[in-house]
């Protein structure tokens, strides 16, 4: 449950200023999406553990292939940006 919330507060804690520069934005975008994989891996862990229930597990995954589908999208559009 720690380390659960020590990378949702990691999340939530990324600099998301209005002086951060669009070319500095990718990096930010793909360090998110990191931190995301291992929310995902430490929620499993916290189900094979038994710390929640299926019914949680369930929940909680799926907001979080919501916001990986959407920072996805995110880190495309920045992608195909940036080759133009």
């Amino acid at each position: 449950f720690f380390f659960k919330q020590k990378t949702a507060y990691e999340i939530r804690n990324c600099d998301w200023s209005s002086d951060v520069c669009s070319s500095d934005l990718l990096p930010l975008l793909e360090a998110l999406n990191n931190r995301l994989d291992l929310l995902r891996y430490q929620t499993r862990l916290l189900y094979d553990f038994k710390l929640i229930s299926l019914d949680q597990y369930e929940y909680i995954s799926r907001q979080l292939q919501e916001i990986g589908t959407e920072l996805g999208a995110w880190i495309k559009q920045k992608k195909r940006i940036e080759l133009n």
